[in-house]
């Protein structure tokens, strides 16, 4: 079993896998930063009762929850970005070990039977020694 190890982790492309695991742990971590990060101020301060504000300041009001919400939008299409590219790099490794796992498993059926070839022979030899 210990064989099958072996040759599994020499098809590994492991220039590839080491080129590319800056890349996968820094977006793993600032992924999850952006995820644990709390809502900001502006999401969780209530507006400003409506009645006390004149129609200038409830104007203004208006336009910096719209330019604050515009800011969320940007925010939230960049870590869209940011998860969808570790996602495909995460994909393409993906791929890659199971091409290398498909060629082992294909390799450990041929094993087998050059194994039970070789078994047969062995037995017919062994009887062929043992008649004489």
């Amino acid at each position: 079993m210990a064989i099958g190890w072996l040759a599994a982790l020499k098809l590994v492309p492991w220039s590839t896998v080491l080129e590319a695991a800056p890349h996968i742990v820094k977006g793993a971590r600032s992924l999850i930063a952006k995820t644990k990060e709390a809502p900001s101020a502006a999401a969780t301060t209530p507006p400003p009762p409506e009645e006390s504000l004149s129609d200038s300041d409830k104007l203004t009001h208006l336009n910096r929850r719209f330019h604050e919400m515009q800011a969320n939008i940007v925010e939230l299409n960049n870590e869209q970005k940011s998860s969808a590219e570790l996602i495909q790099l995460l994909a393409e490794q993906n791929a890659q070990i199971v091409k290398a796992i498909d060629i082992l498993r294909r390799r450990t059926k041929l094993l087998i039977v050059i194994c039970g070839i070789l078994s047969v022979v062995t037995v017919l030899l062994t009887l062929r020694i043992t008649a004489t």
